[in-house]
């Protein structure tokens, strides 16, 4: 990688991320140092020797004079406490609370069961958990972020394509986000991360279109981004939204929404359609193989696992086989991600998504794009959403909006280091050995 400075690092603070000393009494971090070591990561998959993410959360080259060559791979320390379970192959059972950052824990019960061979009765227990009066709607009378119901007519068909639009109905020129929400392309509705729609408008001060659609297993490969190619392109047009400056759209993405927006910036790449400013993916589902060590360890993990992956791949793409995938399905598959708009990645600890997610924004970094790879320690697979009031997933939430708002408005700042905050926003007063 080129044209990116190395981190400049004191003794104190490097002793500190290799465990070789106490962290600081003033410092935020997580629950021990050795989650503030300088890890390697090696993308030999991709050939492009291997990056470092540092303090900032910015990815970098190691070994070539712009950083530190360590030997460690790339990956989140497991909590001390954390037991593999020998009666699941390469399980890993999450079933006590000092697992995750504490205050996760207690919203567990949140998490739905979802199982990927039963996507019916998996769809009739996701109904109502967005309750009515919720924390989105009321965060909406407060910024005066109203919403509105459109339809968006298919260019790949007759349908229309449903969409909700998040507006203040005062601004004459806004920046615009490309919303797209998780579910493993099988799950999920316009409301199921309504929350996280309407904070990127609030926060962003920015027009966000939310997009519904076809789900798998009934729309498979490439309906889904058929869909939110057709609503980026008509948000593009400007027809229908003159208040929004269509230089500056952003696509988001969570999980299969995470799939699906990174898939959107090749497509349009590739077909030279509309401009895309930022890509925002979180914890994005990208490689369709499996074949990660997160993916084949946490088969037993809260809010998504290794076994569900492997189905929901199946459902998308119509075959089990892994032969002649197109990249614009599984991102990760793609050889060339140059001319990419800039990306923040933001992984979950115990997630099986979170290799591949790593993996891809060393793919990007090597390719020239600004990427800044954001981890969150003790979390699991949507916990912005089902631990939406915690304190880590406003910190995530928070982090996100901010990269956002400076893609589209103050392009220098898009991924300016910010320093990685910790699995809570508390100081520790104590001294914490590695």
């Amino acid at each position: 990688m080129t044209g990116v400075p190395p981190i400049k690092l004191d003794s104190t603070t490097t002793a500190e991320m290799r465990g070789e000393a106490p962290c600081s009494a003033t410092r935020y971090r997580p629950r021990s140092c050795s989650q503030l070591r300088i890890q390697r990561l090696t993308t030999d998959r991709f050939g492009l020797g291997s990056a470092f993410v540092g303090l900032d959360g910015i990815l970098r080259s190691g070994g070539d004079g712009h950083g530190p060559d360590l030997e460690t791979p790339l990956r989140h320390d497991r909590h001390p406490n954390a037991h593999v379970d020998a009666s699941v192959s390469g399980g890993f059972r999450m079933s006590a609370s000092d697992r995750f950052d504490p205050e996760l824990a207690a919203f567990l019960a949140n998490v739905p069961l979802i199982d990927m061979k039963d996507v019916k009765k998996t769809r009739a227990g996701m109904v109502g958990l967005r309750p009515a009066g919720s924390e989105s709607d009321d965060l909406g009378r407060r910024s005066g972020v109203i919403t509105r119901s459109s339809v968006v007519k298919s260019l790949h068909g007759p349908h229309q394509i449903p969409v909700r639009i998040y507006e203040r109905p005062d601004r004459a020129a806004t920046a615009g986000v490309l919303f797209i929400h998780g579910g493993a392309f099988a799950l999920g509705d316009l409301d199921v991360e309504d929350i996280k729609a309407m904070r990127l408008a609030v926060d962003c001060d920015c027009l966000v279109v939310s997009v519904d659609y076809r789900l798998a297993p009934e729309h498979p490969f490439p309906a889904g981004l058929d869909d939110c190619y057709d609503v980026l392109a008509w948000m593009a047009d400007g027809v229908d939204l003159p208040q929004l400056d269509t230089s500056r759209i952003a696509v988001a993405g969570t999980s299969a929404g995470g799939c699906l927006a990174a898939g959107l910036t090749l497509l349009s790449r590739d077909r030279s359609g509309p401009a895309i400013a930022f890509q925002l993916l979180t914890y994005p589902a990208l490689d369709s193989s499996g074949s990660s060590a997160s993916a084949r360890e946490f088969v037993d993990t809260p809010g998504w696992d290794g076994v569900n992956n492997r189905l929901m791949w199946t459902l998308y793409l119509g075959t089990t086989a892994d032969a002649n995938v197109s990249p614009y399905a599984a991102p990760a598959l793609a050889t060339d991600l140059r001319g990419l708009p800039p990306a923040l990645i933001l992984t979950a600890e115990f997630d099986p998504l979170r290799d591949e997610a790593a993996a891809y924004a060393g793919a990007l970094a090597s390719a020239d794009v600004a990427t800044r790879l954001l981890p969150s320690a003790g979390t699991f697979h949507g916990f912005e959403t089902f631990a939406y009031q915690s304190a880590v997933a406003q910190w995530a939430i928070g982090e996100q909006t901010r990269a956002v708002r400076a893609a589209l408005y103050d392009v220098r700042r898009a991924t300016t280091a910010t320093p990685i905050a910790p699995h809570s926003q508390q100081r520790e007063e104590s001294s914490c050995p590695g």
